[in-house]
């Protein structure tokens, strides 16, 4: 006599195919579309450790255009923000417009945020720059 079994009456073939249904969701929810993981592991993980002036700046005595200069900073000068005011800021967008600083050369002062770029980033979880 023929048996015409179902494949998915075998407890085997029915958990597997459970099994596959369940993590291919979970990959599918994992990788979104449009979203990049290096840009994810940048906003989630990682803080600004140093911004860098785009161009010549001045660095002025208060947090406006009109006060007095107290010094000028060439291209690609380092403004450390890993243990000052702004540590633990993930994005540009988090710091104030004006930042206060102590300066390499004993100076306190203002910088335009609209002057620096952030580029160089440090994991939260170690100590690897990235």
């Amino acid at each position: 006599m023929e048996t015409n079994q179902n494949h998915f009456e075998n407890p085997v073939v029915a958990i597997l195919i459970i099994a596959f249904l369940i993590l291919s969701g979970y990959v599918f929810s994992q990788n979104k579309p449009g979203e990049s993981q290096t840009a994810n592991a940048k906003n989630n993980s990682s803080v600004i450790t140093t911004v860098y002036t785009t161009g010549t700046v001045n660095v002025r005595s208060c947090p406006s255009t009109d006060c007095k200069i107290l010094g000028t900073y060439e291209p690609n000068y380092a403004l450390d923000l890993a243990g000052g005011l702004y540590a633990g800021k993930t994005d540009m967008s988090q710091l104030p417009d004006w930042l206060l600083f102590n300066f390499a050369d004993g100076s306190t002062g203002y910088i335009s945020k609209t002057v620096l770029s952030d580029h160089k980033f440090q994991a939260a979880s170690d100590s690897t720059v990235v």
